[in-house]
């Protein structure tokens, strides 16, 4: 049987107990040939389905803490009874350039693109099991890459819900996913995890650094200059950067803050030629202001990927 018609003989077994939010998650291989694992959730409740693929018969339900489902987007249950070690999958929204070497290091593995080996196009984390907190973990760890791959990027970099690739008890992997993404031209740089691997294992000052520039790089891409502004100046603050001009009266006004001060208003004039008054707020949609955030936000953005590519050399992350 088609696995749609399996998760409708499921979907039915639920109805009977008046159970009407069902979610299906994953489709889970077997070693027996016959045999198929269908898993879901409603509420607080996870519930992995063994059924015969050729009559579509229940063999077995296990019910367990719906825990995991609340860590991860993607919706990867398990139950108490069961413990599973396997891959997680992460696609990205695009390819993305890098040029030079792709180097692999545990527990990440970086999948380049089959048409042309200077793209990365997602990568798989292993777990070793598929409970609560490994599963946080690992999610946190994707999230410290892809803002750290940002950095060499014109562009934001995000990663899809993870999905369950493959599992190490029988290796076998799930269906392949397409891939529709295109190209962007960026430097080329060499991608060595054995050097970024003790960046991305834990939470760190420089992460949250990159992931503030990520958030500013989004911004900037979607032409939200005075949350870029923002965001950049998170990263620069209390750094002591020599830098050609000092954003935070930019940063406080761009923040919807009354202007009061004649410090304020004066460098606001001076050094970006907004002219304001006390009491004023900026109005960041004036077409005008928007020139200026968006030419200001930019030049935040070439000071921001300096400082942080130094602070990433100098601690040997690249």
């Amino acid at each position: 049987m088609e696995n749609r018609e399996l998760i409708k003989i499921i979907r039915n077994d639920m109805l009977k107990k008046d159970i009407t939010d069902f979610n299906i998650a994953n489709i889970i291989p077997t070693d027996d040939p016959n045999q198929i694992k269908i898993s879901g959730y409603y509420g607080e409740i996870s519930v992995v389905f063994t059924l015969n693929k050729d009559t579509g018969e229940i063999i077995s339900k296990e019910k367990g803490k719906h825990n995991a489902v609340q860590i991860v987007e993607s919706h990867i249950p398990v139950t108490d009874s069961i413990s599973v070690s396997g891959t997680l999958y992460f696609e990205l929204y695009d390819k993305y350039f890098v040029g030079g070497k792709i180097i692999d290091a545990s527990p990440i593995k970086l999948l380049i693109d089959k048409d042309d080996s200077k793209y990365l196009t997602g990568f798989e984390i292993y777990v070793s099991d598929f409970k609560e907190n490994t599963i946080k973990d690992v999610n946190e760890m994707a999230t410290r890459f892809v803002n750290y791959l940002s950095l060499f990027q014109n562009q934001p970099v995000r990663h899809k819900r993870p999905r369950i690739r493959k599992f190490l008890s029988d290796g076998k992997t799930q269906n392949s996913i397409s891939f529709d993404v295109g190209a962007v031209l960026v430097k080329v740089f060499d991608l060595d995890l054995n050097k970024s691997m003790p960046l991305l294992m834990k939470d760190s000052k420089l992460n949250q650094k990159l992931a503030h520039a990520q958030e500013g790089i989004k911004a900037l891409t979607d032409n939200d200059f005075a949350k870029a502004i923002s965001e950049f100046w998170i990263v620069m603050e209390d750094e002591n950067l020599a830098m050609p001009k000092n954003y935070t009266n930019l940063r406080h006004a761009v923040n919807h803050k009354q202007i009061n001060g004649t410090d304020a208003i004066d460098d606001l004039r001076d050094n970006f030629r907004i002219n304001m008054k006390k009491g004023d707020y900026l109005n960041i949609n004036d077409p005008a202001i928007q020139n200026i955030l968006e030419k200001e936000a930019r030049d935040m953005h070439k000071l921001v990927c300096t400082y942080l590519n130094n602070e990433l050399s100098s601690n040997s992350y690249v």
